[in-house]
């Protein structure tokens, strides 16, 4: 079963008229409109919106892309070979070079 649920109404001609043709110059359809239009209605009414439970899961499985400067993709790469050799440090992963263990130990001092 769906969580949605029809709402229908009777309105003269002329709003029909009025509603496809603003649907039309918003580049929408009619229904979207509706549903806009009752969404700015119901958040004036001063009613309590519904509350919406978090998600039991987060999905870190999703992908981000970012396009940026090259120079800013230095910056980020750099910033970010100290946690990942810290959080290999401490899971027991392959022990750090001397030199990185040298550069995370200056970065927590």
């Amino acid at each position: 079963m769906t969580d949605h649920a029809l709402i229908a109404a009777r309105v003269t001609l002329e709003t029909k008229d009025r509603v496809r043709r603003l649907a039309q110059r918003e580049g929408i359809t009619e229904s979207a409109l509706v549903k806009q239009l009752l969404d700015v209605v119901l958040r004036g009414s001063g009613l309590e919106e519904p509350t919406v439970a978090p998600p039991d899961k987060v999905n870190r499985q999703g992908r981000l892309y970012v396009r940026m400067e090259l120079q800013d993709l230095r910056l980020l790469r750099e910033r970010s070979k100290a946690p990942l050799a810290l959080r290999s440090h401490l899971r027991g992963g392959t022990p750090l070079p001397k030199m990185e263990y040298i550069a995370l130990r200056q970065a927590i001092d």
